[in-house]
């Protein structure tokens, strides 16, 4: 059965290097108002079939103890309430796929519980497509051209484009880093969590040299990389994201007194820094614009954000008791506004409210309430001595990282890529906690 644990896992990492790839089969088009209604759409991607394949590996794998059983309940009880919004929803096919879409979130947090991994081979597959990923941000920005390809999932975008996400400056029109991902927020909240994961993996490399001069030279390279990306993203809530991930991995080592992982932190700062004087030297113009001046595009974004904050309030006194559906909020929001510019309407951008809208309050107290037991959980564990493992803090960081960017952001409940990097996160955090170290 040597061989079996083995496909497995490396299927496992598989799946994670390629879970940012948007190639795609859409069996079902959806339209609002006569415009491309992305969030009715049904996609099969390619990574599903990989998907498929470990569901299979991890009901073959030997049954081990039931030690998440109030996790299990807690998840099955979002399932089920998320289940009861379809029923009610104003959009019954979308619900539909986006609750089916849930469960395939959380049945990875079952897939990780089963199988044998280490969770530095989960880290290095993230980083490695956040590097794949960063590289093609990178490109995108300085030839300021997003090629459309099929086998990647990739759209045409252009800075002329209108629609397309740019920087406005006295300059020009500068279009921003997409990867092959639908939108630069999501491919800087991507990045974030890559990003976040380095610093502990590095850790971990210091502490045993598993890795030798591999690892020693190709982590920090890697930070270079994903940080030049992330910067060209010019995505806030990621960059906010990143660096509040940041500041808490510091307290929490400096709480532990883990030498070197604030030593390592100290460096990476000195590292950020540099990179971000060298990238605003180089095009002062789109980092004065997006972060100092503003400009009509960041005014027309904030204000449509509030509009949905507004709107969503306003949704939620209509439908609290059992919510609009899953899936089916924007939905609702053409109902009521069909006129909506673009023919469409958004997700809240604020995944915690749009939580409350979709299931109602029921599922949104429910949804809090396993956040809630993540904080609880991450702050006993600092209390305890010796300090937790490099492994737990990657994880637990990186989580804290994808609910800070939820603040702002909408496509970590929204969109399937986004739900499946959070429960991913989350599963892999849960089963540290668990089980303790994650090494195979």
């Amino acid at each position: 059965m040597k061989w079996f644990y083995r496909m497995s896992t490396w299927l496992l990492y598989g799946y994670v290097f390629l879970l940012p790839g948007q190639a795609r089969w859409i069996w079902r088009e959806a339209s609002l108002g006569g415009w491309v209604w992305e969030y009715g759409r049904g996609s099969l991607y390619l990574t599903d079939f990989l998907w498929v394949a470990l569901l299979l590996c991890a009901w073959c794998f030997p049954h081990t103890s039931v030690r998440m059983r109030q996790w299990w309940l807690a998840l099955g009880a979002l399932v089920i309430i998320a289940f009861g919004s379809v029923l009610a929803s104003v959009h019954a096919d979308t619900s539909w796929y986006a609750w089916l879409r849930l469960l395939q979130g959380i049945s990875l947090i079952w897939i990780i519980y089963r199988l044998r991994f280490s969770w530095r081979g989960i880290s290095i597959a993230l980083i490695g497509a956040g590097v794949v990923q960063a590289g093609f941000g990178i490109w995108q920005f300085f030839f300021q051209e997003v090629m459309a390809s099929t086998w990647l999932g990739m759209a045409s975008h252009a800075p002329a484009i209108l629609g397309d996400s740019v920087i406005e400056t006295t300059a020009g029109r500068f279009l921003r880093a997409y990867g092959t991902l639908p939108h630069p927020n999501i491919l800087g909240g991507f990045l974030a969590v890559c990003l976040v994961l380095l610093i502990p993996l590095l850790a971990s490399v210091y502490r045993d040299w598993k890795y030798g001069w591999y690892g020693a030279i190709g982590v920090p390279a890697s930070f270079v990389i994903i940080l030049t990306g992330l910067l060209f993203t010019f995505s806030r809530s990621a960059w906010l994201g990143a660096g509040v991930a940041f500041v808490g991995m510091f307290v929490a080592s400096l709480w532990q007194r883990d030498r070197l992982r604030m030593r390592l932190l100290c460096r990476a700062a000195v590292w950020g820094i540099a990179v971000i004087a060298v990238c605003w030297i180089l095009i002062p113009e789109p980092f004065q614009t997006h972060l100092i001046d503003g400009g009509r595009l960041e005014q027309r974004s904030s204000d449509e954000r509030m509009m949905g904050i507004r709107d969503s309030f306003e949704q939620l006194g209509q439908t609290w008791v059992a919510g609009t559906g899953i899936g089916a909020s924007t939905y609702a929001n053409f109902q009521e506004r069909p006129t909506t510019q673009d023919g469409f309407a958004e997700p809240v951008h604020d995944i915690y409210l749009l939580v409350f809208v979709e299931l109602g309050i029921l599922g949104g107290m429910l949804f809090l309430w396993l956040l809630g037991l993540f904080i609880t959980s991450f702050m006993h564990q600092l209390t305890r001595r010796p300090p937790v493992s490099d492994g737990y803090i990657a994880f637990a960081v990186a989580v804290a990282c994808v609910l800070v960017i939820g603040l702002f952001e909408h496509f970590i409940w929204s969109l399937a890529f986004g739900g499946l990097l959070f429960w991913l996160l989350f599963g892999m955090w849960l089963k540290i906690e668990t089980f303790g170290v994650v090494d195979k």
